[in-house]
């Protein structure tokens, strides 16, 4: 295979054999950067709480350094909450990022359309059914919860995401269907509780708002191999998106079989959501926020996969250190809603008056 490079004004190509790719250098710096912002974070996080530890100490203690406690502190405890939240960001993110450019709706994210409350709702409710069984099996744990997550999320995003595309909804209309959908699940999820178990609360307080504080290994280890077979998968898919999103008839022009990619790429989004709510819970607003960022940074058409990744896992290490920082330490769900919300409503506010102008 030859490599080499070619230019056309102002965008410089890559010819490597049969592939050519435009190289873009904007997308990739702005990755390196949240990766980055988000490394620097979960080091400062760690200097939080009870247990407080100097960045410099921490950093010598992944080095290899530092006593039994220490390493047991900082690689059991802190380690997983940190890396649960750049995962469970950037699954989300990229959740969004697929929804937004298939949908071409930049409202059109899990969480807005109650895709994410859905799951959470069933996950609920399996654990109440199920009990102490559930809350204290392995196999309970390891498939139940997440098997009705995902199934939850499945049938919610299938409908909406179907409704979205056949019935052309506009924005506005969109955002109700999501808005509905998701009072209907949070009480659906209220009068599950109303009979539950204390196993069941306990599971299902993380259902409700959205936490990383039980974060461990094995609870972020499915979400961890998720975004990464993901990614993976995306990056060979990433044509076909990009090709959707210039219409149904161009994609169509360019050999691109629109409802296969479409089941798949949906199936991909949803299972990036169920994971990211099994391990965390409905956090709200980063699978909305992060591909819009991610896209204004990166300076592209559409949402760019790999910044809305970083993004997306940037913006939750961020909301968790925040909420350490905060006495009590609230959820970090409740953080990104907050400040969701109020960007959401910003969001929503220039998309009316850009469409009544």
């Amino acid at each position: 295979m030859t490599v080499s490079a070619t230019s056309v004004p102002g965008r410089p190509r890559v010819v490597a054999g049969p592939l050519v790719t435009v190289w873009r250098p904007q997308p990739i710096v702005v990755t390196v950067l949240m990766l980055a912002a988000a490394a620097v974070m979960a080091v400062a996080a760690a200097g939080t709480g009870d247990q407080q530890l100097s960045s410099g100490r921490v950093i010598a203690i992944l080095a290899g350094g530092g006593d039994a406690a220490q390493r047991q502190l900082v690689i059991d405890y802190l380690l997983p909450r940190s890396i649960g939240a750049l995962c469970v960001g950037a699954a989300l993110a990229l959740a969004g990022a697929i929804t937004q450019s298939l949908t071409r709706k930049p409202l059109a994210s899990p969480d807005v359309l109650g895709i994410t409350a859905t799951g959470a709702a069933t996950a609920v409710t399996v654990a109440s059914v199920g009990g102490s069984a559930v809350g204290r099996s392995g196999w309970g744990t390891l498939f139940g919860v997440p098997a009705a997550c995902f199934f939850g999320c499945l049938a919610a995003g299938s409908v909406v995401l179907w409704l979205a595309r056949k019935k052309r909804l506009d924005i506005f209309r969109l955002v109700c269907v999501g808005l509905c959908v998701t009072l209907l699940m949070q009480a659906v999820v209220r009068w599950v509780l109303v009979g539950a178990g204390a196993d069941s609360t306990r599971i299902a307080h993380t259902f409700m708002f959205g936490s990383l504080s039980r974060s461990t290994w094995q609870s972020v280890t499915p979400v961890i191999m998720a975004t990464a077979v993901a990614v993976v998968v995306l990056l060979a898919l990433s044509f076909r998106l990009k090709a959707i999103t210039l219409g149904e008839a161009t994609a169509n022009g360019l050999g691109v079989h629109v409802r296969g990619t479409w089941i798949i790429l949906t199936v991909i989004a949803l299972a990036l959501c169920a994971v990211a709510v099994t391990a965390a819970g409905p956090i709200m607003f980063i699978a909305f926020a992060a591909p819009q960022l991610a896209l204004r940074l990166s300076n592209t058409a559409t949402a760019p996969l790999a910044p809305s990744a970083a993004t997306g896992g940037a913006l939750l290490v961020a909301a968790d250190l925040v909420a350490r920082l905060i006495p009590g330490s609230p959820p970090v769900g409740l953080v990104t809603g907050l400040v969701g919300g109020c960007v959401f409503i910003v969001f929503l506010i220039r998309t009316n008056q850009r469409t009544t102008a």
